[in-house]
């Protein structure tokens, strides 16, 4: 147990939290989620600019083509009304999308596919606007032709804004920004063809290659990738086992050759590599729109209850003291997702030299593997059973949670000995975020 002096009490809360920097970290490249964060205003914009282009389109435009009649702007709503409706719709149609998965991160971006998402997509907006008036405000809409037209507007910006960003996202891969970093596994023919395949697609960086007798090496090896590839369509199934465990384990994408293959993933998708079918694995975690969602929760969730309960922290800060030596916080080096270490910070329970003592306790553990555990240990105080009983010993946790290290609801937090004594597949645990 390593302890913290009282006078890193301050230290303590005062430094800075990086709140998304987790998110940013993942597989999904940086420049890739800010493509998928601008996908927001650019539609709740369009939206607008699509309602005030109808409005001032309206007067000139007639209900019937070649058959015209008098329509004055003045016949239109007045912007007391106009602006807070158009602020609704646009907030209604970016719910919409969210609903319809339209805001997920994907790769294969097909413009004609994208036109007919946003189509549906408008036609329900416009039928949920319809709907509205017709239940609630029990009339027509001020203008159906203007609707009309803000659908049509609405769709063209929604897609040019789409594929505007599709085509800085290339753009940056041709400058040799934002690539993902690909281990090739398989016969050497075969990686020779798939290497050869993705030198025509501008956003993948080959950063090894690896023979299935060259497994041992590749699982010992630190290359920093984002994604592993097996190459050939047949493998032994030891094989996929231990490429399944090892991307597991490092929170490497899998791509691979179509087989009859189970592996523990929660999402398969199927691609092409220039003229060569694969399939990507994902592995079992949040998406990115989910990722970004938890860590929300999390930031408000932990310093909420940091300032509700501040009094309560004061008082059990001044009653350990009071109770025991030592400091009024420890602290563990603990290893959290994806296998990074953090300091995590309790209250504590415990006398000052408990560490020492643990050697000693060691072979009275009741709990089988790795994990240590006693019942009716010696070295908490007295104080300390009642913050364990209520819990209380762990509220020094939501500062972790706040620096996005640990999770309000996730496994406990790992010590690394114990780490180092899991089974592969043991060490899937690694790739959610520790809770409290």
């Amino acid at each position: 147990m390593n302890t913290c002096p009282l006078e890193h009490f301050l230290p303590f809360f005062l430094k800075i939290p990086y709140p998304f920097e987790d998110i940013i970290s993942s597989n999904v490249k940086k420049g890739d989620i800010f493509i998928l964060l601008f996908r927001i205003p650019i539609d709740f914009c369009g939206i607008i600019a699509a309602w005030f282009l109808a409005y001032f389109l309206r007067p000139y435009t007639d209900l019937i083509p070649g058959v015209h009649y008098d329509f004055a702007l003045e016949m239109l709503p007045g912007m007391s009304f106009f602006v807070p409706f158009v602020l609704a719709t646009a907030l209604l149609f970016v719910l919409l999308l969210t609903f319809l998965g339209y805001y997920r991160f994907y790769e294969n971006y097909e413009p004609v596919r994208e036109f007919f998402r946003g189509l549906f997509a408008v036609f329900l907006w416009g039928m949920l606007i319809v709907a509205w008036y017709a239940l609630f405000r029990h009339e027509l809409i001020f203008s159906r032709v203007m609707l009309l037209q803000a659908m049509a507007f609405s769709l063209l910006f929604s897609w040019l804004g789409r594929l505007i960003l599709r085509i800085i996202q290339v753009i940056a891969w041709n400058m040799g920004k934002n690539h993902k970093r690909v281990i090739l596994f398989g016969k050497p023919e075969s990686t020779a063809v798939m290497k050869k395949e993705i030198e025509k697609t501008p956003q993948f960086d080959v950063v090894g290659e690896f023979s299935e007798s060259d497994l041992s090496a590749l699982e010992e090896s630190k290359i920093k990738a984002d994604e592993l590839w097996r190459c050939d369509p047949q493998s032994s199934k030891r094989t996929a086992q231990r490429l399944d465990g090892l991307c597991n384990e490092r929170h490497l994408f899998f791509r691979y050759v179509p087989q009859d293959e189970s592996l523990s993933y929660a999402r398969l998708e199927f691609s092409f590599i220039g003229e060569t079918p694969v399939v990507l694995a994902i592995p079992s975690a949040p998406t990115a729109w989910g990722r970004v969602g938890k860590r929300a929760f999390d930031i408000f969730g932990s310093l909420f209850l940091i300032l509700f309960l501040s009094p309560l922290l004061f008082l059990l800060s001044l009653l350990i003291k009071k109770n025991s030596e030592g400091p009024v916080f420890y602290r563990s080096v603990r290893v959290g997702q994806y296998g990074k270490t953090f300091v995590m910070w309790k209250f504590r329970s415990m006398v000052y030299n408990a560490e020492k003592q643990k050697r000693k306790l060691e072979p009275l553990s009741h709990r089988d593997g790795p994990l240590f555990k006693i019942k009716d240990d010696p070295r908490i105080t007295g104080f300390g059973k009642f913050l364990r009983k209520t819990s209380f010993d762990e509220l020094p946790n939501l500062y972790n949670v706040l620096r996005g290290e640990m999770s309000l609801v996730g496994p406990r937090p790992h010590l690394q000995n114990e780490i180092m004594d899991y089974e592969t597949w043991q060490k899937r645990v690694l790739m959610m975020k520790p809770g409290i």
